[in-house]
C-alpha cells in the first residue's frame, strides 16, 4: 500500500514538469476541395494535437476528423511546426509556418477510402493568458484530392 501511495505521489508531483513540456491544441474549422476533384462540398474539421515543448522548432502530432455530406474520414499526420519569432522572448503574438505528412482513412459515397499526403500551412498563436490562447491557421491540403483548410482554434501548455 505504502509502495502505491508514493507510486502516486511521485506521479503527481511530476505531472506539471510532464505537461510543462507539451502543448496541447484543439480546432474546428473546415476543409473545401479544389475546383475539379471529386467531391465538391465542404466537411467540417475537428482536430486535436500535441507539440514538444515551446521552441523555434516545434514537433507536432495531430488527429482529424472531417465529416461532411457522403463523407467522413480521420486523419493522423505528424511534422515540424516552424516559429520564427520565438527567439525574440514573450511575444503575445507568434506567426508560424508547419509541414505535416498526413495519412487518412474514411469513407466517400459509401465506398472505404485511404488517402496519404501532406499539408503546408501558416498561422498565428495569439496567447490570451499564460498557459493558453487562440489559434488561426490557414493550410493547402495535398492528397487523393487537393483543396484548402481553415482551422481556429485553443491551445494550453
Amino acid at each position: 500500500m505504502l509502495r502505491l501511495f508514493l507510486l502516486s505521489l511521485f506521479i503527481l508531483l511530476n505531472a506539471n514538469a510532464f505537461a510543462a513540456n507539451f502543448r496541447t491544441s484543439f480546432y474546428v474549422g473546415q476543409d473545401n476541395p479544389d475546383d475539379g476533384e471529386a467531391r465538391e462540398d465542404s466537411a467540417n474539421l475537428f482536430r486535436f494535437g500535441i507539440s514538444t515543448e515551446p521552441a523555434m522548432f516545434r514537433l507536432n502530432a495531430s488527429f482529424s476528423y472531417l465529416t461532411g455530406s457522403e463523407f467522413t474520414q480521420g486523419e493522423f499526420a505528424i511534422g515540424p511546426h516552424f516559429y520564427p519569432l520565438a527567439g525574440q522572448g514573450k511575444s503575445r503574438i507568434q506567426p508560424f509556418l508547419y509541414a505535416e505528412g498526413l495519412v487518412g482513412f474514411g469513407s466517400f459515397n459509401e465506398e472505404a477510402r485511404q488517402d496519404a499526403g501532406y499539408d503546408l500551412g501558416a498561422g498565428l498563436d495569439w496567447r490570451w493568458g499564460k498557459q493558453s490562447g487562440l489559434s488561426l491557421a490557414v493550410a493547402l491540403h495535398s492528397g487523393e484530392e487537393s483543396g484548402h483548410r481553415l482551422y481556429l482554434g485553443w491551445f494550453w501548455q
